[in-house]
Parts: structure tokens; C-alpha cells; sequence
């Protein structure tokens, strides 16, 4: 979306120089047609895979790096199921009930029901938590110190249940909230743990 484009666009055009990059936003997010509302969960796996297939199709690199933030941490935790992917970097990861992953993201009522303040939503038995129990790359997660939207029961359930993750930690970035494009002082940091990880592995 609209709020983490200034985020990605740091990123690629600092890693661009040593990585092949693509970044894009799903239908109904920032420049992207269509309405946010018109699109489900499944529908936005379906658009990263599709992304993911025209990348691999241009045959420019040969290992997967995947790095998702919020909604696409839980959307790119699900690719990992159906993509081999050799690192996988969740910022401040969402997990989304299963039986929500049909839904339409209709703000109106709400396509969940949500506890803000509690931070509180559907958010197991899920799909993508299934699939990072299969994941047997390299598992990075980086949790937000001051997050709103994030509880860290979801950031250590990712981490309990990558149990075939080649490596895994988790990361914490000091005073980050969870939109970063307000807190552009701290991207840097972001920056350098996403090049940590990738050049480790």
C-alpha cells in the first residue's frame, strides 16, 4: 500500500547496485487499479505468485529473496509455501484467520472483526503459519519496538513455528512504529539487516 511505497523504494534503490529488485503494490493499493475493497487474500497470493512467475520467467538471478511487511508478510509467508525461496524477511508480519482468506476487504463493516486497541483479531488457525512450518530457508523477522497494529503474540508465533527454517531470528528495530515511512532516520537500519541476512545465508 501507499504507506510502505516509501519504505520499498528506499530499499530498491539502495540494493538495485548488488540485486536483481521488483517490487510492486497489489490491486487497490497505491498507484495499482482497482479498488482495495474488491480483493481478498487469496487474490492477493495469486498477484505476488504472478509477479514472482514474470521475475523467474526473465531468468536474471537464481536464488529468491522475498522481504513482506505487514498484510504481505503474511501474503509472502504463504508464496514460501509454493516457492522456493532462500530468504525470507517478514517486517511486523499480519497472520489472518483461514477463514478469511476468501473475504473481500470491504471496510465496511470491516471484512474482520478488529480489537484495536487489544490488538486483536482472527488471526489462527492460518494459512500462512502452516506454511512457515514448512519453510526451510533462512527466516528473518524483524518486529517493530513500538508497534500498534502488530502484537507479539503473532511476531513469536512466526518464529515457534518455523521449526524447519534453516536459520531464524528475530530483530528488533528500536523505536520503529509499524508505518516506517514517517521514520525515515530509521530505514537505514532496516536496510542493513535485509543486506545481513541475505549476504550470510
Amino acid at each position: 500500500g501507499s504507506r510502505f511505497s516509501t519504505t520499498f523504494s528506499f530499499l530498491i534503490d539502495r540494493l538495485k547496485k548488488d540485486f536483481v529488485c521488483l517490487s510492486f503494490a497489489h490491486l487497490g493499493c497505491d498507484k495499482s487499479e482497482g479498488n482495495f475493497e474488491d480483493y481478498s487474500l487469496e487474490s492477493r497470493l495469486e498477484q505476488a505468485k504472478f509477479v514472482l512467475d514474470y521475475l523467474k520467467s526473465l531468468k536474471l538471478a537464481s536464488d529468491i529473496n522475498i522481504v513482506g511487511a505487514s498484510m504481505g508478510g503474511h501474503v509472502a509467508a504463504r508464496l514460501s509455501e509454493k516457492e522456493d525461496i532462500k530468504n525470507l524477511i517478514l517486517r511486523a508480519p499480519a497472520s489472518y484467520s483461514k477463514e478469511y482468506e476468501a473475504h473481500k476487504m470491504n471496510p465496511n463493516p470491516g471484512w474482520l472483526p478488529r480489537n484495536k486497541e487489544k490488538k486483536d483479531w482472527p488471526w489462527k488457525p492460518s494459512y500462512a503459519l502452516n506454511a512457515i512450518t514448512k519453510f526451510q530457508g533462512n527466516l528473518l523477522i524483524v518486529k517493530c519496538e513500538k508497534d500498534e497494529i502488530i502484537p507479539d503474540k503473532i511476531i513469536d508465533e512466526y518464529y515457534r513455528k518455523a521449526i524447519k527454517a534453516k536459520t531464524k531470528r528475530i530483530e528488533i528495530l528500536k523505536g520503529a512504529k509499524h508505518y516506517m515511512s514517517s521514520q525515515p532516520k530509521l530505514l537505514p537500519k532496516f536496510l542493513e539487516l535485509i543486506k545481513e541476512s541475505i549476504h550470510k545465508s
